[in-house]
């Protein structure tokens, strides 16, 4: 029996429920309760299968990434990181490409596409974007995502 299973077992005996990241076969590490290895529990992480965390974290940041830890600059529970629905219908759609490229193409006070946070939005942000097209943002591990305002519960 290995490290991770006995841990598990003292959880399951003790009746511990903190524990919430999921056992599943994985290429990346798992990390109890932060399955992104952020360093964020995901029950506060308002992108749980994203890294947008602290500095210091289990597992580095993406290359290029600049955002704030838990950065959601429409306040919608999703960070920016994993928020590809800029008009916060719940959906990404043709209408989020749209304001992405037209957020690319000139800069606009309504919408924040700046997905990677590195002060513009670009052909990176665009391309996350396309990649979410036709699924719900995020997940989220906050109750309020979704509605708003939904700040972060976890700041820096």
């Amino acid at each position: 029996m290995n490290r991770v299973s006995i841990c598990l077992m003292v959880f399951l005996v003790f009746g511990v429920s903190f524990v919430t990241a999921p056992v599943a076969e994985t290429d990346g590490p798992i990390f109890l309760g932060d399955y992104d290895g952020d360093g964020i529990l995901d029950e506060f992480d308002n992108c749980i299968e994203a890294w947008n965390g602290l500095p210091d974290a289990p597992v580095a940041g993406p290359p290029g990434d600049s955002c704030a830890p838990q950065q959601d600059d429409d306040e919608d529970g999703y960070g920016n990181a994993c928020g590809t629905d800029f008009n916060n219908d719940l959906g990404v759609g043709i209408d989020d490409l749209s304001l992405a490229i037209s957020e690319a193409t000139h800069y606009s006070e309504t919408i924040n596409a700046d997905i990677n946070c590195d002060g513009a939005t670009g052909l990176d942000d665009l391309n996350v974007a396309l990649g979410t097209l036709g699924i719900e943002p995020g997940p989220s591990g906050l109750s309020c995502a979704g509605s708003f305002p939904c700040p972060p519960i976890v700041s820096w």
